[in-house]
């Protein structure tokens, strides 16, 4: 890794679960990622971590899949609602239960909340090189995925994962297929045309003006 600035890895901790994952048949049960500012520096990963330097916040994960661009890539996805934010990210960890499974420094990135006057969605994904791809995808637990698409479903609820704008919604950074947002209205503040969207990478080079836009395509509408 020492040409790579940015990267992921296993920990020893990490590395112990999944071969006793593999031997077994149990499920390695990865929930959780966590992200941290690193006290103001960018980490070097190391397998020997079990935490992060510095945690800022933790949320249950969105998305736990092999990759479709690689079948030896896992690709783990977490949402931070607009409301949460307030730090820098330059760290991020993979949890099961209380172990730190894996650990990557990030691109230092700043993640203002809503009350800073600037409301940002932010997914975050990790993408982790996996030897045997074919047994450990069948131990991801399907209802950790049921769980997580739950948790998105009551964050949506709770009016945490929306866009005040169409120009919000399109800076929405690395939205992944079936990600929805709620979103207020096409022009800020004006109260026109909101409704939920859902993404759609297929069709990311479309932008009709009416249902969608860019790959966010409409799911519901709402006159107020």
């Amino acid at each position: 890794m020492a040409n790579q600035q940015y990267y992921s890895l296993f920990t020893e901790k990490g590395l112990a679960l999944l071969r006793e994952a593999i031997q077994n048949g149990t499920k390695l049960g990865i929930t959780d990622m966590s992200f941290g500012d690193g006290n103001g520096v960018v980490p070097e990963p190391s397998a020997s971590s079990v935490k992060l330097v510095n945690e800022v916040y933790k949320t249950q994960l969105n998305r736990l899949a092999p990759s479709s661009k690689n079948p030896n890539w896992l690709e783990a996805d977490a949402v931070i609602p607009s409301a949460i934010g307030g730090f820098n990210i330059r760290e991020v960890g993979l949890w099961a239960g209380n172990v730190l499974v894996a650990y990557s420094n990030y691109p230092p990135t700043y993640k203002p909340s809503a009350d800073q006057g600037t409301a940002q969605i932010k997914t975050i994904r990790i993408v982790l090189q996996i030897d045997n791809t074919a047994n450990f995808e069948l131990k991801i637990d399907a209802s950790v995925v049921m769980a997580t698409v739950q948790y998105v479903e009551d964050l949506q609820k709770k009016n945490l994962i929306q866009a005040e704008s169409l120009d919000e919604l399109l800076a929405i950074n690395a939205p992944f297929d079936g990600l929805s947002v709620y979103l207020k209205s096409i022009h800020k503040n004006l109260g026109l045309g909101d409704g939920t969207f859902t993404y759609n990478s297929a069709k990311s080079n479309i932008n009709n003006g009416v249902s969608v836009f860019n790959g966010w395509c409409r799911s519901s509408f709402m006159l107020v």
